[in-house]
Parts: C-alpha cells; structure tokens; sequence
C-alpha cells in the first residue's frame, strides 16, 4: 500500500488521467449518483372497480431523473393517508425487480376497491422511499349521476377540501427534502366545473407545484371529474415547525396540517460521484466519502466524530485502500485511494464504508471493470492461433507452400504446411508465456495488457513466424545433410560442388 505522504501526488495523477480521457467510463461518471425513488400514477381519481398503473423512475439528489446504477428490487405498500375511511386497492404484484441501467418501470398495475384515499409507497433499501396519493370514489357520487329531483340542492352544496397526508414529521430541514401533499375534494367535479386553491405556509417556506417555485404560497386549480391536484413539495432550510393552510377562492372551505423539519442529522454514509466504469488498465481510483441523513442529503456539519472503514465484500483479495480507515469531524469529507493489484473475479467491485460504531447505515459503491481478463484456455487458443498465423505468413513469404502434406523425399523429411502448424502452435504460446512472465517478473504490478487475448495473439504470431526457423535448425541437426541436400536440390542443373560441370 503507497504511504500516506504520496496521497497528493496520486490524487494528481488520477485527476491527469481523467482529463486525458484514459478512463472509458467518462461518459458513466457524468450520471449524478442514484440517490432516491419516484413514483407516479396514471390516474388518481379512480371508481370502484377501476384501474390505474403505476411508474417507478429513479431521481438525482437534485430530482433529475437518472438511470438506475444497479440491480434492485422495489416494494410497494399501501398506507392510510390519515384518520377516516382508507381506501383499498389490489397490486398486480408487491414489488418488483428493474435492472441496471433501467430509467422506469411500468410493470405494475392496481385495481380500486373500497373507496377512500390511501397513500401508495415503493421503497428499495438505499434510495430514498417514494410515494402518490389514489383517491377511490363510489360509483354514481358524481353530480352527473345524482337524481334529477335533488340535483339543485346538490350543485348549491360547494365542495370541501382536505389536504392528504395529514402532516408530516422528521424532515431534514437540509433545502432538498421535501413533504409531499396532495390536496383533495370530497366528491369528484362534474365536467366543466373547477376550483381555484390557494396553499399557504407559515412562516413562508419554498412550495414546488406543478414545476413552479415560489416562497410561500401556491395556487391550484382542480378541473372537471378529477378529485385531487398534484402534487405539492414543501422544502426548509430552517428547523421548526410549518403550518399549512389551503383554502378554496375566494371564501370556501379550508384545511390545515403541520409539518415538522428537523436539523438534519447522520443517518448514512454515502459515496459521492466518481467514476462508477472504469478500463481493466487503470489501478486507482479515487473515491469520496461523506455522511448523510435520513433522505441521503450529505450534511455539511457534524457534532461528534465519526470513523469509517473501507472495504470490498467481493474483491478482497485484489483491492486496497489508502488510508482504509476514515475519521470524519470539523471536515465533513474523506478521501481514500482505491488500489487494485489484480484483476476483480467479475466485472462490478462492490465497496463498502461502514461506521465502526455500527449506528450509521453502510455506503455501497460499484464499479464496473471492462476489459477483463479472458479465462486462460482463451489466452492459450489465441497464442496458438497466433502462432499457426505466424508459421503460415513466413512459409508464404519463403515461397515454401507448395507442400501441404509431411512428406519423405530424397532422403530428407519435409514437414509441409500441416507439419509446421503444431509446432507453430506450439512456440506461439510458449513466447506469450515466456514474455507475460518476463512482466511479472520486472514489474510490482504487470501492465494489464498482459492477460489480454490481444497480447496473447501478437506474441503468438512472433512465436510462429520464428518457429520454421528453430524447426529448420533442429531438424538439420537431427538429420545431417538435410540443409546441404536442400540446397542441392535447389540448385541449377549441370552445377556440382560449387565448380563448373565436367
């Protein structure tokens, strides 16, 4: 492991290497991490019997969507959006596995049945859960369908709202979490009604609706048979509690809730962005760690001191790291020097920072490693292979392809192009062996280029186009005269001896 005290000079490298593009997994780090879950729903105002589907996309730390960075399986909950009669709906399954690389999945369906409003959630064990509010109305409680005889009592009957769920506690009052509501109405619009909602906070706080921001205040309008707006984010910077009030325009029905924002707190360590693709060649990575809350908001300030250990649960044997042990306090970051001194078993290194005292959620990190090393019996066909190549191309440039055949002719063996191919077969793999262990024997860590098959096959093709020539050699030793009879053979007729005939 390198010491301490070159820790610059090799986070200065990295940064070099970075720039000069040697890394090919540039474009992968540009992602920002997979940091939390969205869920939405295609219709949210259901009748009894109804059906609606569901999407799970996955969101930045800055609610962009991203591609999901790993395999992961998401469960799905209901959960009553507070007192009075819940709704029920039947998923079409309780969770659902989406792969790497995934931006959505849209597999899972529901279907209404009994009415009220509950809350579906869809949860995975290290992004922050996410949730949408469904509304169930019986069927027939729209105004078009009530009687005839007390359809003008009805329509003088103005609607009440309710905000869902009822309140909110324990969010880190960080400026990205956010308290998601819903306000709703106790029976659907007919066509061509609307109700203008005005949404206040006290003190005045940033509200997002319908991808506007303002300070404070919002204005929703709800149209024709829905019986609920969007959704509405509430985000603090400041600890405390927040009052909620919406009311109907000018002077209709109004509703209350609460939310509590708490000073955030150490809940997770998390890894920052990095390389997450990385080639076989390149040995270091630099890798940063820092704690988070609850909502995997990294926090800028810490009360107490934290120790962290670095570790790989799939690679133990092949990675290292400087330092491996992290003491986080007035400086909320660490940095760490990921080592590798071999090839991974498989392509993703999985890491991991654990809190030594255990009260902290471990942060996990993958890697992708590509250009692996091919299995041995790949490295030894194409250095064989090579080898054949390199025998053919020099028999091709000698004009010695006219035998195909061994064959035993005046006296002499001649092996032909079949003969040579084992033996070029042969010195292939012998020079690719002969070389690789020249590079481990010269360098603490052999360039990776080593265990390619593109290595194997080049110094397979040298081994074979130098292989006729140790042939020839060896069989002229085993057979003496071979090389003069040859040359014999070879010569114009009514010549002898090197002198002029007789």
């Amino acid at each position: 492991m390198i010491g301490s005290g070159s820790f610059g000079a090799h986070t200065l490298a990295l940064a070099l290497a970075a720039l000069c593009g040697l890394g090919v997994g540039r474009s992968a780090a540009l992602q920002a991490p997979t940091q939390r879950l969205q869920l939405k729903i295609d219709r949210a105002t259901l009748r009894v019997g109804g059906t609606a589907r569901l999407t799970v996309e996955f969101l930045d730390g800055n609610f962009q969507p991203v591609a999901n960075d790993r395999d992961r399986v998401v469960e799905f909950a209901q959960v009553p959006s507070g007192p009075g009669q819940s709704g029920a709906v039947t998923l079409s399954a309780s969770h659902v596995s989406i792969p790497r690389g995934a931006r959505s999945d849209t597999t899972v369906t529901l279907q209404a049945g009994s009415p009220g409003k509950l809350l579906i959630r869809a949860t995975t064990s290290d992004l922050a859960p996410a949730q949408t509010l469904v509304v169930i109305a019986l069927q027939g409680s729209s105004l078009i369908n009530v009687r005839p005889s007390f359809w003008f009592a009805a329509y003088q009957q103005d609607v009440t709202i309710e905000i869902n769920p009822r309140g909110a506690k324990g969010i880190p009052a960080n400026g990205m979490s956010r308290a998601q509501f819903w306000v709703t109405l106790n029976r659907p619009l007919k066509p061509g009604q609307r109700r203008h909602i005005i949404v206040k906070s006290f003190p005045g706080v940033e509200v997002l609706y319908h991808g506007e921001k303002r300070v404070g205040v919002a204005q929703i309008t709800i149209v024709d048979t829905t019986q609920l707006s969007e959704e509405l984010d509430i985000s603090s910077t400041a600890p405390g509690k927040v009052q909620l009030v919406a009311w109907v325009a000018p002077n209709g029905s109004t509703d209350t809730v609460e939310i509590q924002f708490e000073p955030p707190r150490p809940a997770r360590v998390i890894f920052e962005r990095g390389q997450d693709t990385i080639p076989l060649h390149q040995r270091e990575v630099l890798l940063t760690i820092r704690l988070a809350d609850q909502d995997r908001v990294a926090v800028s300030q810490l009360d107490r001191t934290w120790r962290l250990r670095l570790s790989s649960p799939t690679d133990p044997g092949v990675t290292a790291f400087d330092p491996e042990t992290l003491t986080l306090s007035s400086r909320p970051v660490g940095r760490s020097v990921l080592y590798l001194k071999g090839s991974p078993a498989a392509n993703d290194i999985r890491l991991l920072a654990m809190d030594l005292d255990g009260t902290l959620d471990p942060g996990e990190r993958t890697i992708t490693v590509t250009g692996l090393e091919p299995p041995e019996y790949m490295l030894i066909l194409l250095a064989g292979l090579g080898g054949i190549f390199g025998g053919l191309a020099r028999a091709f440039y000698r004009g010695q392809v006219s035998r195909l055949l061994p064959s035993w002719s005046a006296g002499y063996l001649h092996l032909g192009l079949l003969g040579n191919a084992p033996f070029s077969f042969l010195f292939g793999y012998v020079l690719f062996q002969a070389t690789a262990l020249g590079l481990l024997v010269g360098f603490e860590r052999p360039p990776a280029i080593a265990g390619t098959l593109a290595f194997a096959f080049f110094f397979g093709v040298l081994g074979g186009f130098g292989s006729i020539a140790v042939l020839d050699s060896l069989l002229d030793r085993i057979f003496p005269g071979r090389k003069t009879g040859e040359y014999e053979r070879q010569r114009p007729s009514g010549s002898a001896g090197g002198g002029p005939s007789a």
